[in-house]
């Protein structure tokens, strides 16, 4: 006669339930190298918040988490930046920091441009912050960075959020 516990059958299908780390063995290793991709995304866009969202002073601040702009980064980011802004009252900037991303897709370049186009929508000057030179001639090419002003330096931004 053994001691260990007895589970109740399950009352929806008359079954057992599955016993520790089955559920493990039944999925078993990805097959493929794109299989084990689609698993790694899924769990990072679980863990690892693309964006955050400061109110500070006279600004509200959407800071990108880097170190890309691509897919699943820019509706996250345009998405916090909206509620932000909603709830920016008596604010005169919104700031867009890109300080942490290295590199940004054409989806990147679109956020950009509708971050501006939302800004401004709820009175806000929409200001870049912390772009690396080679991001920025992206910007250039298509003209976008003539919808912000450019703030270079963390003693300008520090100047600008306090008024």
């Amino acid at each position: 006669m053994s001691n260990a516990p007895r589970h109740a059958p399950n009352a929806r299908d008359g079954e057992q339930p599955p016993a520790a780390g089955s559920f493990v063995e039944a999925i078993g290793p990805p097959e493929t190298w794109s299989d084990a991709m689609a698993a790694a995304d899924a769990i990072s866009a679980l863990l690892a918040h693309p964006v955050d969202v400061e109110l500070r002073g006279i600004a509200v601040i959407v800071r990108a988490a880097g170190p890309a702009l691509g897919q699943r980064e820019c509706p996250a980011i345009i998405e916090a930046a909206q509620k932000a802004f909603q709830g920016a009252h008596g604010r005169k900037h919104a700031i867009l920091d890109l300080s942490n991303v290295r590199t940004f897709s054409a989806m990147g370049v679109g956020l950009c441009t509708d971050f501006a186009k939302r800004a401004r929508e709820r009175k806000l000057q929409p200001i870049l912050f912390g772009l690396r030179g080679d991001l920025m001639d992206q910007l250039r090419m298509f003209k976008i960075e003539r919808l912000f002003s450019v703030l270079r330096s963390r003693h300008d931004l520090e100047n600008l959020i306090h008024g």
